[in-house]
């Protein structure tokens, strides 16, 4: 029964917040904010979890490294192609 009532409250707090961002410029704005807080590395981020973000610049490094070599291998073929 209780948990009913948790799932009912949350269903409940879920739409709340989708109506919300999709009727209201301001409250789109504030989720939006918030959202961004939890999604990109900021500074108070950066000296919270240290170790974390270099783990995601290394992450990021290796991932633009491969998008270069396969930029590479690509230009590479359409030279050979001419």
């Amino acid at each position: 029964m209780a948990i009913q009532l948790i799932i009912w409250i949350i269903m409940a707090a879920s739409v709340g917040v989708f109506v919300a961002y999709k009727t209201s410029d301001v409250w789109r704005t504030k989720i939006k904010r918030a959202g961004s807080a939890y999604a990109k590395w900021t500074a108070e981020n950066i000296v919270k979890m240290p170790k974390e973000y270099l783990a995601f610049c290394e992450d990021e490094a290796k991932r633009m490294m491969d998008a270069l070599k396969a930029s590479e291998v690509s230009v590479a073929q359409n030279r050979a192609k001419i």
